[in-house]
């Protein structure tokens, strides 16, 4: 659903639920730092199992090719942005997510006019928090 990129490549993963902002960047080949909202090391695994999960997520339903009415969706603004970063700072991959149940969430790829819904369990590994990633 992101396309490819390269897992090795990502240097910094972003979180934002509204004002809130949880970002890790890489500290060595295996080693990630918490950045925000504090500092802190945090698991390795934790960030390696986000990655994963973003780059392994598939749509289950393509709701509309263009033109939806994103607060219809949960998607202006979005409940939830997601991006992986290169150490440049450019963006590997993007993830809009919206309106969601307990099976399907609304998401969309910023740039691109698709919206889709995806199992929502193939977001579960993104952390509702910094404690959980330290």
């Amino acid at each position: 659903m992101l396309g490819s990129f390269d897992t090795h490549a990502v240097a910094r993963l972003r979180i934002e639920r509204g004002e809130e902002v949880l970002e890790v960047s890489r500290a060595g080949p295996n080693e990630w730092t918490l950045t925000r909202p504090r500092s802190g090391k945090v698991r390795e695994t934790r960030v390696t199992d986000v990655i994963s999960a973003l780059r392994s997520l598939r749509w289950r339903d393509l709701v509309a090719k263009e033109e939806w009415e994103a607060t219809e969706y949960g998607l202006d603004p979005p409940r939830m942005m997601v991006t992986l970063s290169d150490e440049r700072g450019k963006a590997l991959a993007a993830l809009a997510i919206g309106k969601s149940d307990e099976s399907l969430t609304y998401v969309r790829v910023p740039g691109r006019p698709e919206l889709y819904l995806v199992e929502s369990r193939g977001l579960a590994d993104l952390p509702p928090g910094p404690d959980e990633l330290l």
